[in-house]
This record gives structure tokens, C-alpha cells and sequence, in this order.
């Protein structure tokens, strides 16, 4: 009997030493979510600068203003003539002979072929 009473002590003990350890994890992480709800806040601000860094990069007024600058000299606009404009269905099927329906989707697809 008191066998009995001993193994059940000692399976209470346990259990609640177990439940425990689970509310201590449960508030540790209840203690990080601040944390990493500021972290996340600064990385958005964070791509909400770089985003408007790069909307600022490749304004028009800065890539002409890059265009007239000397290491940039080499690039130059193609031509009409270098334009090759192809049609989606056209372009992506691959047997010879397409058809076209009026409910097929046209996207052009511009190429443009630099010479030097």
C-alpha cells in the first residue's frame, strides 16, 4: 500500500514538474514576441527605404543623368531596325504551322539586339 502511495507521489511530482517546464517555455516565448514584433517593424521600414532608394535610382531623371556620365558611354539606345517584336503564341509553340483564335492572348515580346 504504501508502495502504491509512493508511485503515485512520485507520478504527481512528475507531472507537475513537467507542466512546469511548460509554462516557464510558454513564457519565455510570450517574453520574444515583443522582441521579434519590433524586429519585424524595423525590417519593413527597412524595405520601405530601400524600395524608395531604388524608385529613387532608377528614376528617369537619374538614368539620363547616368547616360551622359563617361563610364556609361558605351550603351547606346537600338535602333528601330534592331527591334525584333515576336508574338506569344507564335513564339512559345513549337510546331511549324500555329493558329490563332481571337480568344488567344497577344504579348509581344520586344528583343532588342545590340551591335558594337
Amino acid at each position: 500500500m504504501i508502495l502504491r502511495i509512493l508511485v503515485c507521489i512520485f507520478f504527481f511530482g512528475f507531472t507537475l514538474a513537467s507542466y512546469v517546464e511548460k509554462q516557464n517555455q510558454v513564457t519565455a516565448f510570450k517574453l520574444r514576441i515583443p522582441q521579434i514584433a519590433k524586429e519585424i517593424k524595423l525590417l519593413h521600414e527597412d524595405n520601405a527605404r530601400l524600395v524608395y532608394e531604388i524608385e529613387q535610382f532608377e528614376s528617369p531623371e537619374n538614368l539620363l543623368y547616368l547616360a551622359q556620365k563617361k563610364e556609361f558611354s558605351h550603351l547606346k539606345h537600338p535602333l528601330i531596325s534592331e527591334i525584333f517584336t515576336l508574338k506569344e503564341a507564335i513564339a512559345l509553340k513549337s510546331d511549324p504551322a500555329p493558329t490563332e483564335t481571337t480568344s488567344d492572348a497577344k504579348l509581344k515580346i520586344n528583343i532588342a539586339i545590340g551591335t558594337r
